[in-house]
């Protein structure tokens, strides 16, 4: 399958910024490409996977996989209130607990994304508050399009992606369709970007 143009330059055009690298909250845990492993959004199949992230990229297989509701509107995200949901990868960012919720909206757990990454800036994208979370009430899942921008999940799945998204640490993939992506082509950009994550650290522990 060919990758469209448009999804493979939001693959290879993602940077990391330097206010996520320079965090002081900032730690890695994963040592290595065996141990990595990415959250990846199908918005036309409405499902989402917890999927390896190993060296050879055609080794990736998937761990599990989630029903979700994404935005209310269809398309990639451009503008502030379009209630579309954006494509393209992102990092889970600090988790936010039950007790700072309205948990009629997000349930017991929100995992906030980067959106908009440095790509999505100069693309002009516009907007913010684009999270993983609960669903608040479960029906809203069945609903498929139901929400301002985010993607969500069942009550008791978003509390099983804790350990998964893993803050600062854990690339969130979100693609318009499975069926448009290369997953050779664009493991390999995500691990090309998550390679250069790595030397980066490495290159500050010898400073």
């Amino acid at each position: 399958m060919k990758v469209s143009m448009k999804h493979f330059f939001l693959v290879i055009g993602f940077m990391l910024t330097q206010e996520t690298l320079e965090s002081k909250t900032f730690k890695f845990q994963q040592t290595s490409f065996s141990e990595a492993i990415f959250l990846l959004v199908d918005k036309s199949s409405l499902t989402a996977q917890i999927r390896t992230l190993p060296k050879d990229t055609t080794d990736s297989k998937i761990i599990k996989e989630y029903p979700i509701a994404i935005g209310k509107k269809q398309g990639d995200k451009r503008k502030e209130g379009d209630y579309k949901t954006p494509e393209g990868i992102y990092f889970a960012l600090d988790h936010i607990q039950k007790e700072k919720l309205l948990q009629s909206k997000y349930g017991e757990l929100a995992i906030p994304t980067d959106y908009p990454n440095p790509y999505d800036s100069y693309l002009n994208k516009t907007g913010y508050g684009i999270w993983i979370h609960g669903a608040g009430d479960d029906q809203r899942i069945l609903d498929k399009y139901a929400t301002e921008g985010c993607v969500i999940f069942h009550n008791k799945t978003i509390l099983k992606l804790r350990k998964w998204l893993v803050p600062h640490q854990t690339l969130i993939l979100i693609t318009k369709s499975t069926e448009h992506v290369n997953q050779e082509k664009d493991l390999k950009a995500v691990h090309i970007q998550l390679k250069l994550w790595l030397d980066y650290l490495e290159l500050k522990k010898t400073k």
